[in-house]
């Protein structure tokens, strides 16, 4: 089964509490037992881009009436082959913290941060020609991307 994990937090990428955790044991015990995994999440200020591999396409997404662009990079979750992607979008996601910082406990524009998440995983699946059967949206930062896959982003 191809099923699409998409998280705010994967271990040992991001994590604020147990849900980094969790995605990071699930994906790797999914892969385990056979199934195709595949995690999308935020490259997030604290992530090192050296250490990841880039893709040579840029990822356009729709955002309402305007077009959000990311940049795609990519590695596997320490000891698997779990692929995890990265949408890279430093005006967005380039900020020392996941949900806010010391100076700003919740940033302002989280809404428009995970509406890019959960929008943009459907968006890589289709430009990797990659159809998730299951697409997992963990916790409210990925909330939106089932309301798209029904709506905006279904067949």
């Amino acid at each position: 089964m191809k099923i699409m994990m998409i998280s705010s937090e994967v271990l040992p990428f991001a994590k604020a509490g147990g849900l980094g955790d969790m995605v990071a044991a699930l994906s790797a015990e999914l892969a385990r037992q056979g199934h195709d995994i595949r995690i999308v999440l935020p490259r997030y200020y604290s992530v090192d881009p050296g250490r990841l591999r880039r893709l040579e396409r840029p990822l356009g997404v729709p955002m309402g009436i305007e077009e959000e662009w990311c940049g795609i990079a990519s590695t596997t979750l320490p000891g698997t082959d779990v692929p995890i992607y990265f949408l890279d979008n430093q005006a967005l996601f380039g900020r020392d913290g996941i949900y806010g910082s010391k100076t700003e406990p919740e940033f302002s524009d989280n809404l428009r941060r995970f509406t890019l998440l959960s929008r943009g995983a459907l968006q890589l699946a289709k430009m990797l020609e990659w159809k998730p059967d299951v697409v997992h949206a963990h916790d409210w930062p990925a909330a939106l991307a089932p309301v798209y896959l029904n709506t905006l982003e279904g067949e």
